[in-house]
């Protein structure tokens, strides 16, 4: 485990919590390896079991995630870049806003913005999976788990699992003595000229809204197509 705080950079192994930076950090990742990447405001900081640091010059990083082919994607301003560790951090894809979530699996990334909006795109093709917005509600978290799901943490401690084969789109239960949310979410998935896969009880039917263009082509899309809107109860 590591986390950033107010002092510093912590990582916490077998219950010990060793601090390995005083970087002032505004994201965090970690690798297989135990490798700990930290943003900050002006640069990209990686920081091995050893303690040998890597460094390089970046804007502001909002978002990180270690992929499994070896190297990190992050999140700075509008912009998703790749780093391999090394050289200097290279551009992936142009986001219609402010970038804030990246999550990453062998077959696909996500990525997060403005925290409305969200996209699934096919890795390394960056074809459009699937589109999630939600006006109402904030996103704060997003995390593969097994394929094809991805899963979306939301404001008020609730949640949506989003199935990128069928665009079934599954909501959080509520525990007991919490109170029970609804929202509204648009769903959006790949260009495809056959009919969408019946989705299972309470998941968003699913046509045609995005293409499969780079994320920074979905703003332009919205205009023009008619988005899916799914009422979560």
């Amino acid at each position: 485990i590591a986390a950033v705080t107010a002092r510093g950079v912590v990582r916490v192994d077998k219950g010990e919590a060793k601090a390995i930076g005083d970087d002032r950090g505004t994201c965090i990742a970690l690798a297989p390896d135990g490798t700990t990447l930290v943003g900050t405001a002006s640069e990209l900081v990686a920081i091995a079991l050893d303690g040998t640091r890597r460094t390089a010059s970046a804007g502001a990083v909002q978002a990180a995630a270690h992929h499994p082919q070896g190297f990190w994607l992050v999140g700075i301003a509008n912009k998703l870049m790749r780093w391999d560790g090394s050289s200097e951090p290279t551009h992936v894809t142009t986001l219609p806003g402010r970038c804030d979530h990246v999550a990453c699996s062998a077959k696909a990334i996500a990525v997060g913005w403005d925290k409305k909006s969200a996209a699934v795109l096919a890795w390394p093709s960056k074809d459009t999976l699937g589109s999630l917005m939600y006006p109402e509600r904030a996103i704060e978290g997003l995390a593969f788990g097994p394929w094809p799901w991805v899963g979306v943490s939301l404001d008020l401690g609730d949640g949506n699992k989003f199935n990128l084969q069928s665009l079934a789109l599954h909501r959080s239960d509520t525990h007991p003595g919490r109170e029970h949310h609804s929202w509204l979410v648009s769903v959006g998935g790949p260009p495809d000229d056959k009919p969408a896969v019946a989705p299972p009880p309470r998941a968003a039917p699913a046509r045609p809204s995005s293409a499969g263009f780079p994320v920074g082509a979905l703003v332009l899309l919205a205009a023009i197509a008619i988005a899916i809107f799914m009422f979560v109860r």
